[in-house]
Protein backbone atom coordinates (compact mmCIF):
# COMPACT_ATOMS: atom_id res chain seq x y z
CA UNK A 1 0.00 0.00 0.00
CA UNK A 2 1.42 3.33 -1.16
CA UNK A 3 1.81 6.41 1.21
CA UNK A 4 -1.24 8.37 -0.70
CA UNK A 5 -4.46 6.65 -1.68
CA UNK A 6 -6.04 7.04 -5.33
CA UNK A 7 -7.67 10.29 -5.53
CA UNK A 8 -11.43 11.24 -7.07
CA UNK A 9 -9.97 13.49 -9.39
CA UNK A 10 -9.37 13.50 -12.97
CA UNK A 11 -5.00 14.40 -11.58
CA UNK A 12 -2.72 12.93 -9.08
CA UNK A 13 -1.22 16.22 -7.68
CA UNK A 14 -0.91 19.81 -7.71
CA UNK A 15 1.29 22.41 -6.28
CA UNK A 16 2.07 25.92 -6.54
CA UNK A 17 5.15 26.59 -8.82
CA UNK A 18 5.81 30.44 -7.31
CA UNK A 19 4.78 32.12 -4.21
CA UNK A 20 5.01 35.67 -5.51
CA UNK A 21 2.78 36.72 -8.63
CA UNK A 22 1.85 35.84 -11.13
CA UNK A 23 1.02 32.87 -9.05
CA UNK A 24 0.25 29.80 -10.59
CA UNK A 25 -0.61 26.09 -10.04
CA UNK A 26 0.68 22.59 -11.81
CA UNK A 27 -1.38 20.12 -11.81
CA UNK A 28 0.07 16.21 -12.86
CA UNK A 29 -1.85 13.66 -14.80
CA UNK A 30 -0.51 10.51 -15.89
CA UNK A 31 2.40 11.87 -18.26
CA UNK A 32 1.12 15.51 -18.75
CA UNK A 33 0.74 18.40 -17.04
CA UNK A 34 -1.22 21.25 -16.56
CA UNK A 35 -0.50 24.88 -15.59
CA UNK A 36 -3.19 27.13 -13.97
CA UNK A 37 -2.93 31.34 -12.93
CA UNK A 38 -6.35 32.09 -11.18
CA UNK A 39 -8.70 33.22 -13.72
CA UNK A 40 -7.28 30.80 -16.89
CA UNK A 41 -5.38 27.90 -18.34
CA UNK A 42 -1.51 28.90 -18.77
CA UNK A 43 -0.98 25.68 -21.30
CA UNK A 44 -0.88 22.06 -21.00
CA UNK A 45 1.49 20.01 -22.45
CA UNK A 46 3.61 16.34 -21.55
CA UNK A 47 5.76 16.37 -18.46
CA UNK A 48 8.79 15.85 -19.89
CA UNK A 49 8.36 18.95 -22.16
CA UNK A 50 7.10 21.31 -19.00
CA UNK A 51 9.20 23.72 -17.52
CA UNK A 52 11.67 23.96 -20.21
CA UNK A 53 12.26 19.95 -19.78
CA UNK A 54 12.85 19.99 -16.15
CA UNK A 55 11.79 16.93 -15.66
CA UNK A 56 12.74 15.21 -19.31
CA UNK A 57 14.83 12.79 -17.52
CA UNK A 58 12.23 11.89 -14.84
CA UNK A 59 12.62 7.74 -14.29
CA UNK A 60 9.20 5.49 -13.94
CA UNK A 61 7.14 5.14 -11.99
CA UNK A 62 7.46 8.77 -11.56
CA UNK A 63 7.34 9.80 -15.01
CA UNK A 64 3.69 8.25 -16.01
CA UNK A 65 1.63 6.88 -12.94
CA UNK A 66 3.03 9.11 -9.98
CA UNK A 67 0.82 9.44 -6.63
CA UNK A 68 1.80 12.67 -6.16
CA UNK A 69 4.43 15.70 -5.60
CA UNK A 70 5.39 17.81 -2.65
CA UNK A 71 7.53 20.94 -3.50
CA UNK A 72 10.06 21.43 -1.23
CA UNK A 73 11.57 24.70 -2.37
CA UNK A 74 15.12 25.45 -2.81
CA UNK A 75 14.66 24.08 -6.78
CA UNK A 76 13.35 20.78 -5.50
CA UNK A 77 10.68 18.48 -5.51
CA UNK A 78 9.69 15.51 -4.45
CA UNK A 79 8.02 12.50 -6.47
CA UNK A 80 5.86 10.20 -4.74
CA UNK A 81 4.80 6.27 -6.24
CA UNK A 82 3.50 3.96 -3.86
CA UNK A 83 6.07 3.52 -1.03
CA UNK A 84 8.79 4.93 -2.93
CA UNK A 85 9.91 8.96 -3.34
CA UNK A 86 12.27 10.85 -5.70
CA UNK A 87 13.67 14.02 -5.23
CA UNK A 88 15.12 15.36 -8.09
CA UNK A 89 16.15 19.65 -8.84
CA UNK A 90 14.77 21.52 -11.40
CA UNK A 91 18.18 20.80 -13.07
CA UNK A 92 17.46 17.25 -13.51
CA UNK A 93 19.95 15.67 -11.10
CA UNK A 94 18.60 13.02 -8.49
CA UNK A 95 19.02 14.11 -4.90
CA UNK A 96 17.57 10.98 -3.06
CA UNK A 97 15.63 7.71 -4.61
CA UNK A 98 13.85 4.76 -2.05
CA UNK A 99 11.57 4.30 0.25
CA UNK A 100 9.91 7.13 1.77
CA UNK A 101 10.08 5.70 5.66
CA UNK A 102 14.08 5.73 4.92
CA UNK A 103 13.65 9.77 2.99
CA UNK A 104 16.27 11.78 4.83
CA UNK A 105 14.81 13.91 7.61
CA UNK A 106 11.29 13.43 7.09
CA UNK A 107 11.12 9.17 6.94
CA UNK A 108 11.72 8.25 10.16
CA UNK A 109 9.47 10.85 11.99
CA UNK A 110 6.28 9.74 10.23
CA UNK A 111 4.14 8.49 13.14
CA UNK A 112 3.20 4.81 11.98
CA UNK A 113 -0.74 5.81 11.64
CA UNK A 114 0.29 8.56 8.74
CA UNK A 115 2.78 5.82 7.05
CA UNK A 116 -0.12 5.20 4.20
CA UNK A 117 -3.27 5.59 2.56
CA UNK A 118 -2.90 9.69 3.06
CA UNK A 119 -5.16 12.03 2.10
CA UNK A 120 -2.53 14.69 1.59
CA UNK A 121 1.28 15.55 2.25
CA UNK A 122 1.66 19.32 1.22
CA UNK A 123 5.03 21.08 2.52
CA UNK A 124 4.10 24.16 4.62
CA UNK A 125 5.57 27.81 4.28
CA UNK A 126 8.96 28.35 4.82
CA UNK A 127 8.08 30.67 8.03
CA UNK A 128 9.84 28.02 10.69
CA UNK A 129 13.68 27.53 11.28
CA UNK A 130 12.81 23.60 10.54
CA UNK A 131 10.96 22.22 7.61
CA UNK A 132 7.84 21.14 7.91
CA UNK A 133 5.35 18.87 6.05
CA UNK A 134 1.46 18.15 7.13
CA UNK A 135 0.13 14.89 6.81
CA UNK A 136 -4.10 14.86 6.57
CA UNK A 137 -5.61 11.70 7.11
CA UNK A 138 -10.05 11.57 6.99
CA UNK A 139 -9.96 14.32 9.68
CA UNK A 140 -7.00 14.19 11.15
CA UNK A 141 -3.54 15.26 10.41
CA UNK A 142 0.54 14.96 11.37
CA UNK A 143 2.62 18.17 11.15
CA UNK A 144 6.30 16.82 10.75
CA UNK A 145 9.36 19.05 11.69
CA UNK A 146 12.27 17.74 9.77
CA UNK A 147 15.37 15.87 11.79
CA UNK A 148 13.40 16.37 15.20
CA UNK A 149 9.84 14.55 14.74
CA UNK A 150 6.22 15.27 15.24
CA UNK A 151 4.99 18.71 15.96
CA UNK A 152 1.79 17.99 15.87
CA UNK A 153 -0.76 15.20 15.62
CA UNK A 154 -4.14 15.48 16.25
CA UNK A 155 -7.52 16.34 14.82
CA UNK A 156 -7.44 19.12 12.08
CA UNK A 157 -9.53 21.36 14.16
CA UNK A 158 -6.58 21.15 16.76
CA UNK A 159 -4.70 23.13 14.48
CA UNK A 160 -2.79 26.18 15.32
CA UNK A 161 -5.31 29.18 14.05
CA UNK A 162 -9.05 29.81 15.03
CA UNK A 163 -9.86 28.79 11.28
CA UNK A 164 -9.51 25.16 11.95
CA UNK A 165 -12.14 25.30 14.47
CA UNK A 166 -15.05 26.25 11.71
CA UNK A 167 -14.28 24.07 8.88
CA UNK A 168 -17.71 23.31 7.48
CA UNK A 169 -18.59 19.68 8.22
CA UNK A 170 -18.80 18.30 4.73
CA UNK A 171 -15.16 19.89 4.33
CA UNK A 172 -13.66 19.25 7.33
CA UNK A 173 -11.71 15.88 6.31
CA UNK A 174 -11.08 13.18 3.27
CA UNK A 175 -9.59 16.05 1.10
CA UNK A 176 -8.23 14.56 -2.75
CA UNK A 177 -5.51 17.61 -2.48
CA UNK A 178 -4.28 21.01 -0.75
CA UNK A 179 -1.92 23.92 -1.98
CA UNK A 180 -0.74 26.49 0.94
CA UNK A 181 0.25 29.88 -0.03
CA UNK A 182 -2.73 31.08 -2.21
CA UNK A 183 -2.38 34.70 -3.04
CA UNK A 184 -3.12 37.07 0.29
CA UNK A 185 -1.44 34.81 2.49
CA UNK A 186 0.96 32.26 3.69
CA UNK A 187 -1.96 30.51 5.71
CA UNK A 188 -4.33 30.50 3.07
CA UNK A 189 -4.89 26.89 2.08
CA UNK A 190 -7.17 25.42 -1.03
CA UNK A 191 -8.77 22.50 -0.46
CA UNK A 192 -10.10 20.01 -3.09
CA UNK A 193 -12.45 17.51 -2.68
CA UNK A 194 -14.27 15.37 -5.22
CA UNK A 195 -15.99 18.17 -7.25
CA UNK A 196 -15.81 20.48 -4.68
CA UNK A 197 -13.10 23.33 -3.31
CA UNK A 198 -12.63 25.66 -0.44
CA UNK A 199 -10.75 28.45 -0.24
CA UNK A 200 -9.37 28.35 3.63
CA UNK A 201 -7.92 30.98 5.88
CA UNK A 202 -6.02 29.61 8.87
CA UNK A 203 -7.11 31.96 11.10
CA UNK A 204 -10.25 33.48 9.73
CA UNK A 205 -12.01 29.91 8.53
CA UNK A 206 -13.29 29.12 4.79
CA UNK A 207 -13.87 32.57 2.44
CA UNK A 208 -15.39 30.45 -0.26
CA UNK A 209 -16.69 26.87 -0.48
CA UNK A 210 -18.33 25.52 -3.55
CA UNK A 211 -17.55 23.95 -6.79
CA UNK A 212 -14.33 24.80 -8.44
CA UNK A 213 -15.34 27.49 -10.85
CA UNK A 214 -17.06 28.93 -8.28
CA UNK A 215 -13.70 29.09 -5.73
CA UNK A 216 -11.25 29.86 -8.23
CA UNK A 217 -12.03 30.71 -12.20
CA UNK A 218 -8.52 29.15 -13.14
CA UNK A 219 -9.65 25.68 -11.43
CA UNK A 220 -12.87 25.64 -14.31
CA UNK A 221 -10.67 25.89 -16.67
CA UNK A 222 -8.32 22.56 -16.45
CA UNK A 223 -9.03 20.77 -19.25
CA UNK A 224 -11.65 18.21 -19.37
CA UNK A 225 -9.90 15.30 -18.12
CA UNK A 226 -8.69 16.70 -14.91
CA UNK A 227 -12.08 17.72 -14.58
CA UNK A 228 -13.44 14.12 -15.38
CA UNK A 229 -14.21 12.67 -11.33
CA UNK A 230 -13.14 8.79 -11.11
CA UNK A 231 -12.98 5.94 -8.59
CA UNK A 232 -9.91 5.03 -7.24
CA UNK A 233 -8.73 1.95 -8.40
CA UNK A 234 -10.01 -0.73 -5.32
CA UNK A 235 -12.14 -0.41 -3.01
CA UNK A 236 -16.35 -0.85 -2.64
CA UNK A 237 -19.03 1.18 -5.30
CA UNK A 238 -22.45 1.66 -5.49
CA UNK A 239 -24.80 2.51 -8.20
CA UNK A 240 -28.00 2.58 -9.37
CA UNK A 241 -28.63 -1.34 -9.31
CA UNK A 242 -25.84 -2.87 -7.81
CA UNK A 243 -22.37 -2.58 -5.58
CA UNK A 244 -18.88 -3.51 -6.51
CA UNK A 245 -16.46 -4.41 -4.47
CA UNK A 246 -12.26 -4.26 -6.02
CA UNK A 247 -9.55 -5.76 -4.15
CA UNK A 248 -6.37 -5.70 -5.68
CA UNK A 249 -4.48 -6.09 -2.19
CA UNK A 250 -3.36 -9.68 -2.71
CA UNK A 251 -1.46 -11.11 -5.21
CA UNK A 252 -4.42 -11.95 -7.31
CA UNK A 253 -7.37 -9.01 -8.18
CA UNK A 254 -10.89 -10.72 -6.58
CA UNK A 255 -14.08 -8.62 -7.91
CA UNK A 256 -17.53 -9.08 -6.25
CA UNK A 257 -20.70 -7.73 -6.73
CA UNK A 258 -24.12 -7.76 -5.20
CA UNK A 259 -27.29 -6.85 -7.65
CA UNK A 260 -30.43 -5.43 -6.72
CA UNK A 261 -33.83 -4.46 -8.76
CA UNK A 262 -34.31 -1.42 -10.31
CA UNK A 263 -37.78 -0.87 -9.50
CA UNK A 264 -37.62 -1.84 -6.06
CA UNK A 265 -34.58 -2.28 -4.52
CA UNK A 266 -34.37 -5.93 -3.77
CA UNK A 267 -31.61 -7.76 -3.85
CA UNK A 268 -31.46 -10.88 -6.52
CA UNK A 269 -27.90 -12.26 -7.27
CA UNK A 270 -24.36 -11.90 -5.86
CA UNK A 271 -21.17 -12.90 -7.71
CA UNK A 272 -17.33 -13.21 -7.25
CA UNK A 273 -14.76 -13.28 -10.27
CA UNK A 274 -11.28 -14.20 -8.92
CA UNK A 275 -8.46 -13.27 -10.98
CA UNK A 276 -5.98 -15.56 -12.91
CA UNK A 277 -3.01 -13.31 -13.21
CA UNK A 278 -1.29 -10.29 -11.31
CA UNK A 279 -2.21 -7.26 -12.50
CA UNK A 280 -0.47 -3.70 -13.51
CA UNK A 281 -2.79 -0.54 -13.50
CA UNK A 282 -4.17 0.38 -15.59
CA UNK A 283 -5.86 -2.93 -16.30
CA UNK A 284 -9.26 -4.75 -17.32
CA UNK A 285 -10.01 -7.68 -15.01
CA UNK A 286 -12.47 -10.07 -16.59
CA UNK A 287 -13.37 -13.38 -16.84
CA UNK A 288 -16.78 -15.89 -15.93
CA UNK A 289 -17.82 -15.35 -12.50
CA UNK A 290 -19.12 -17.38 -10.29
CA UNK A 291 -22.80 -16.39 -9.07
CA UNK A 292 -24.97 -17.04 -5.79
CA UNK A 293 -27.69 -18.04 -8.25
CA UNK A 294 -27.93 -19.73 -12.10
CA UNK A 295 -27.47 -16.76 -14.34
CA UNK A 296 -27.28 -17.06 -18.36
CA UNK A 297 -24.61 -13.83 -18.01
CA UNK A 298 -21.97 -14.71 -16.30
CA UNK A 299 -19.01 -13.10 -17.95
CA UNK A 300 -17.51 -10.03 -15.75
CA UNK A 301 -14.93 -7.15 -17.16
CA UNK A 302 -14.24 -4.41 -15.26
CA UNK A 303 -11.87 -2.06 -16.45
CA UNK A 304 -9.32 -0.29 -13.24
CA UNK A 305 -8.10 3.23 -14.02
CA UNK A 306 -4.70 4.94 -12.16
CA UNK A 307 -5.23 7.86 -12.95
Amino acid sequence: MGLLRSKTTGFSAVVTTTLNQPWTLWFLRRDEAALIDTKALQWRKPLAQAFDGAFATLPEPFASCGDGVIRLGQGSTLFLAGDQCLEQDWNKKDLYRGPITSYPGLGAYIPAAFRSDLDVAVQLPNLYSTRRTMLIKGDQCAVIMWGQGVGYQGPLSGMEGAGWKMLPEDMSGDFDHAVVCLPGGVHRTLFIKGDKAMDFDWDKGPTAVGTWGEVMAGLAALPAPYRQPRLPAAGRFSGTADELRVDLEGELPVVSGDLFRVSDGSYYNSFVLDGDEAVELPATIEGIAEYAYDTSRTLVSVQVDKS
